[in-house]
């Protein structure tokens, strides 16, 4: 019937004629689209709401001299002991040749690691929460003598020590490798 008279008269008079009902249904819009922006923003703001599944994010690991490499769960907190050996979070790249390297490797404070650990057993998202522990890492070449602190006042040292370098190819050549499975 009503589908009628708006064919009829077209849908601008109709609306015209019938305030009552474009309010309504003007409203009832403007009440889904603000559900729909409150959820979307719920959902994306929430830290309680992980955006990941523990054990899907990947890091690499490694002994102090970049061997042993493997990959684990992103959540581990370096160092930590597996098989009777101390191992670190590594950073790896290849070569255009093929060779891939461990390039330095990172841990963190003792008293860091012992609050992300805390956090890590208590949190649904540590990966959120563990990005206040980043000035506390420590970093260096693999199998290099010294391990080097984050200071925002001198970063020459920590840039040097991360910038690729191997025997195989120059550090504008390598590329950071993931993963497998990132």
């Amino acid at each position: 019937m009503f589908l009628q008279d708006i064919k009829e008269r077209g849908l601008r008079r109709w609306l015209n004629e019938n305030p009552k009902i474009a309010g309504g249904v003007g409203g009832g819009l403007v009440v889904i689209s603000l559900l729909y922006v409150s959820i979307t923003l719920f959902r994306s703001c929430n830290p309680a709401v992980p955006a990941y599944t523990p054990g899907s994010v990947k890091s690499w690991y490694a002994t102090e001299d970049g061997q042993n490499l493997y990959a684990d769960d992103a959540l581990l907190v370096p160092p930590f002991q597996k098989d009777g050996k101390t191992f670190y979070r590594a950073y790896v790249f290849k070569c255009p040749t093929g060779t891939q390297f461990v390039n330095h490797i990172e841990m963190y404070t003792p008293e860091a690691k012992t609050k992300m650990e805390e956090i890590r057993a208590k949190s649904g998202a540590p990966m959120l929460e563990y990005r206040a522990f980043s000035d506390k890492r420590l970093i260096k070449r693999a199998g290099g003598p010294k391990w080097l602190a984050y200071s925002p006042q001198d970063t020459s040292a920590r840039n040097a020590a991360q910038r690729p370098q191997s025997k195989d190819c120059s550090g504008d050549q390598a590329v950071q490798v993931s993963p497998p499975g990132q």
